[in-house]
């Protein structure tokens, strides 16, 4: 089972660790973020997030058998009158397998954008 907590500033530096390159943290993020990642970036992104009547749910993934961090979630967009959101981005911690300039499953992480 997986358990979805907020993600906070004690959990930027395995955000970090996940994103290698330019690449892969454009494959994840688009144009939100510039590489390389810095606080002062994940600081904004957090910024009206994860409150009540908030319109940005931003999580981690834990696996709750080992207790480990193993993805990043973050939902937006969320229309409280219509009971909608959209997935923004979504992380998960894999195997890394580069072939090219595209990343699929793979040690440490495989992007999905929506």
């Amino acid at each position: 089972m997986v358990q979805l907590r907020y993600f906070n500033k004690d959990d930027f530096n395995l955000l970090y660790s996940w994103i290698p390159d330019f690449t892969f943290l454009h494959q994840w993020a688009g144009h939100s973020f510039t590489y390389p990642l810095t606080d002062e970036q994940l600081y904004k992104y957090l910024e009206d997030a994860n409150q009540d009547g908030a319109s940005k749910l931003i999580y981690k993934a834990i696996d709750e058998v080992s207790n480990k961090v193993i993805g990043h979630i973050s939902i937006g967009r969320i229309d409280r009158t219509n009971q909608c959101s959209y997935r923004t981005r979504i992380n998960r911690r894999f195997k890394l397998l580069r072939k090219g300039n595209r990343y699929r499953d793979g040690s440490t992480m495989c992007a999905d954008n929506f």
